[in-house]
């Protein structure tokens, strides 16, 4: 049972290729009418990840829409989400990766609240592919901290 103080920001989905991930995230973005922000790798263009700040760019304009209560209420969805946080001997696009995986990461941690009607739904083939240690914030303290805890 979830508590009042806490909300689901982030879920991850995995199974084999074909399996029904991408329409269950589209069934529920339509059960409750809300607006769908893809932030898939294969959907990202070049600029952004060319361009010196482009990914933070591009993940400043996601949670700005996202976070304004006339779009609400928000799907981030993110296929293929383990490429974002594969180590990084295995990165094929180089700091540009890293830097988006670092922004998504502190976007979600640091920028919504428990009243922003927001959730980051992931995707993923391979979640094995992924760096389990990068998937977890550490907060300002270095400890990791809980989805939903606020911190006053």
């Amino acid at each position: 049972m979830i508590d009042e103080k806490q909300s689901i920001r982030s879920i991850l989905m995995y199974g084999p290729e074909k399996c029904g991930k991408t329409m269950i995230t589209e069934l529920v973005a339509n059960s409750v009418d809300a607006l769908v922000i893809n932030l898939s790798p294969s959907r990202i263009p070049q600029e952004f990840l060319t361009e010196k700040h482009g990914t933070t760019k591009l993940v400043h304009m996601a949670f700005t829409v996202a976070k304004d209560p006339k779009f609400a209420p928000v799907v981030i969805y993110i296929d293929e989400c383990d490429q974002y946080f594969q180590s990084s001997k295995k990165k094929n696009k180089g700091n540009a990766v890293l830097k988006l995986q670092k922004d998504l990461l502190i976007y979600k941690n640091q920028s919504l609240t428990s009243n922003d009607r927001v959730i980051i739904i992931g995707c993923s083939r391979c979640p094995w592919n992924a760096d389990m240690k990068m998937m977890k914030w550490k907060g300002p303290a270095g400890k990791a901290e809980k989805q939903g805890e606020e911190k006053l």
